[in-house]
């Protein structure tokens, strides 16, 4: 089988960086770590975008394209979770934004945008849609769960952490860590990155346009908030490296057993 060049070179970079990450994580995180950056502060907010912005999408179809109530149900408890964990993200994550706007910001980025989304699916083929919803929901949902299995059995401590606290040192990637009761679990869910490993998920885009600018789209955008993290203190070059190697497998995983399967 033909090994395209995209995916060749994504993961020798990912390997790449996992290789000099494994030697310099806490160097290049010392040079870059800077806590109070807005630029930081917004892609915590925005970086999972991708994975956001396609699960609206799926709710839409569950309302509308079934008929069975449970289904609507489903999709409309779902569409308003994603809302709401929206919304408190910006201050989750330091933001502060006003409510207001940050009811403009959804509205804009993740409602308008999902809704338009989903209108040009529907115009493709019925089994064709059906067979990219499911891929992209089972998709992200998968690299979700275990993104966030391996953030419990590493318990990597993050560079916020280990830089304000005392007690607490640097851990290589390859090392499990050991959670203490005196500070938030949050804080010992450096590995791998699931906001990386959400950004990722903008391969997805590959199934709805042939532009030949999604390559570098996808490239630029999983960058940016891999930098974001570490600025922010987060996580360390190996978390995000991790991050998005495991997500571009679990992609193509998916893509091989579930959505060609598909019948």
């Amino acid at each position: 089988m033909k090994i395209k060049k995209f995916d060749f070179i994504f993961v020798l970079l990912c390997l790449l960086l996992i290789v000099i990450g494994s030697f310099y994580d806490f160097q290049i995180s010392a040079f870059l770590f800077n806590p109070g950056s807005l630029f930081g502060k917004i892609l915590a907010v925005y970086g999972m975008y991708p994975a956001y912005l396609f699960l609206f999408v799926v709710c839409l179809y569950l309302f509308f394209n079934f008929k069975e109530i449970i289904y609507k149900i489903i999709g409309i408890l779902i569409y308003l979770y994603l809302i709401y964990d929206c919304l408190q993200a910006n201050y989750k994550y330091g933001l502060n934004i006003n409510i207001f706007l940050s009811v403009i910001i959804l509205v804009l980025i993740y409602i308008v945008p999902s809704y338009y989304l989903y209108k040009y699916l529907n115009t493709k083929q019925s089994e064709q849609i059906n067979k990219l919803i499911i891929f992209m929901f089972v998709y992200i949902i998968l690299q979700v769960i275990v993104i966030n299995i391996l953030k419990v059995i590493w318990l990597r401590p993050r560079m916020i952490l280990i830089s304000t606290n005392e007690n607490y040192s640097f851990l290589p990637w390859y090392k499990f860590g050991k959670y203490l009761k005196d500070v938030s679990m949050d804080l010992f869910r450096s590995f791998p990155s699931g906001h990386t490993s959400s950004a990722t998920t903008i391969l997805l885009i590959k199934h709805m346009s042939n532009s030949k600018y999604n390559n570098v789209l996808v490239a630029i955008f999983i960058i940016i908030v891999a930098v974001s993290r570490l600025i922010i203190g987060a996580h360390f070059l190996t978390d995000v490296a991790f991050g998005a190697l495991i997500s571009f497998l679990l992609y193509k995983l998916v893509y091989k057993y579930v959505y060609l399967n598909i019948k």
